[in-house]
C-alpha cells in the first residue's frame, strides 16, 4: 500500500515541476515506489494463491503489468506536454472492490 501511495502521489507531483533536477528526485522516488507495488503484488500472488494457480496468476499479474508500457507510449503520443503526462498517469482506474481472501 506505502508503494502505490508513493507512486501516485509523487506523480502527481511531478504535474508541478518545472526544472530536470526536481524531475531526477521525482523519477528516483516513482521507481521506489513501483519497485514497492510490484514486489507487493508478486508477494501476494505468492502467498494467496493455491498452489496449483500460481504459475498461470503470476504469469497474468506480469502481462497486466507490462501493458502498461505500451499504453504509456499511447498515451504519451497524444500528450505532448510532460507535466500533462504525469497528472494523466496519477490517476487511480481501479475498481474500489478489496481483493477476497482465500
Amino acid at each position: 500500500m506505502l508503494g502505490y501511495f508513493i507512486a501516485v502521489f509523487v506523480t502527481l507531483a511531478g504535474t508541478f515541476c518545472h526544472n530536470y533536477y526536481f524531475l531526477l528526485i521525482i523519477r528516483f522516488c516513482q521507481g521506489l515506489g513501483i519497485f514497492l507495488v510490484h514486489t507487493a503484488m508478486y508477494i501476494m500472488c505468492v502467498e494467496l494463491v493455491p498452489v496449483q494457480q500460481k504459475n498461470k496468476i503470476n504469469g497474468w499479474a506480469q502481462i497486466l503489468w507490462a501493458l502498461g508500457y505500451p499504453l504509456a507510449a499511447a498515451i504519451g503520443y497524444w500528450i505532448h506536454d510532460w507535466n500533462y503526462m504525469f497528472s494523466c498517469s496519477s490517476h487511480d482506474f481501479r475498481s474500489p472492490e478489496r481483493p477476497s481472501v482465500f
